[in-house]
């Protein structure tokens, strides 16, 4: 069950995320790459200052993942998209997001553990 929702959504959700996340990129070898970085917007993308591996990445392969983690909150933010990087800044555009449900949360009201859904989308 997935609903589109405007991009305003989205900056809301991640101004109460704040601004640390980790970013996840692909090597040629297809090994995921995470590292730790500050985001901020630019216009309707989020950039981030990277270091010379993640850019290399990104550039071979622009599909990259945001990750705010769950940090005693009952979701993680998880945000998707094509990334282009200009020297050691990469700038990316939202096209997905989710909320993602902590095992350690409890279910929603109304639902019972396995039962509930684990995402719920934000953007996309």
């Amino acid at each position: 069950m997935s609903v589109p929702v405007e991009i305003e959504r989205l900056r809301q959700q991640i101004t109460a995320s704040g601004s640390a996340v980790f970013l996840i990129s692909v090597s040629d070898g297809e090994r995921p790459h995470v590292v730790s970085a500050d985001v901020r917007w630019d216009g309707d993308r989020l950039v981030v200052e990277v270091g010379g591996r993640t850019a290399s990445n990104a550039a071979a392969h622009p599909a990259v993942t945001l990750l705010w983690p769950a940090a005693g909150q009952d979701y993680s933010l998880l945000v998707d998209g094509p990334a282009t990087v200009e020297g050691s800044t990469l700038s990316l555009e939202p096209t997905s997001a989710v909320l993602h449900r902590s095992v350690l949360a409890s279910p929603p009201d109304g639902h019972h553990d396995g039962d509930d859904p684990r995402c719920r989308p934000v953007l996309g």
